[in-house]
């Protein structure tokens, strides 16, 4: 599923970031709506880790984590910042804005529907797959550590190390 595979990049960024996967940093939710997101938030906050930032794995589940923040008052993303996935219409326009993940949705439509034609038509053209390409929307729900590392302020990692 999606969420399997965007688990798994999660855990590859991580490792490739030099930053160890904490399985406690870890919740999996049995929906990707909005509630699923405000449940899920409020078990990683029970587990009383020391977050900076959440990444969820769809927007949805990134608005119901916002809820929840705002519920134990807590501020996005001056306590914590939220990242979603799929930069639905609605993440532009909430307060504050969602940094979320972008994918070329209509590039996708095109293939799949190019790919279900063949194999209508009895066309095999063996087990490719094809990777797209995605893009980062910064907006309000991310603040930036390196930013306020330029300010003075220190920057400090998951594991409480100051990042350089």
């Amino acid at each position: 599923s999606f969420g399997a595979q965007r688990a798994a990049g999660y855990c590859a960024a991580l490792k490739a970031a030099r930053i160890l996967v904490d399985e406690d940093r870890i919740v999996l939710v049995p929906s990707y709506s909005p509630d699923a997101g405000r449940s899920g938030m409020r078990e990683l906050i029970s587990r009383g880790k020391n977050l900076t930032a959440v990444f969820a794995a769809t927007d949805e589940l990134a608005i119901g984590a916002i809820r929840a923040l705002y519920e134990v008052g807590l501020s996005v993303p001056g306590d914590i910042s939220i990242v979603g996935f799929d930069d639905i219409d609605i993440s532009a326009y909430l307060s504050p804005g969602l940094t979320t993940i972008r994918q070329p949705i209509v590039e996708m439509g095109k293939k799949t529907a190019e790919l279900m034609s063949q194999l209508i038509a009895g066309v095999t053209g063996g087990t490719g797959t094809t990777i797209f390409g995605h893009q980062l929307i910064v907006r309000e729900s991310s603040r930036s550590l390196l930013a306020e590392a330029d300010r003075g302020l220190e920057a400090v990692s998951p594991e409480g190390q100051r990042s350089d």
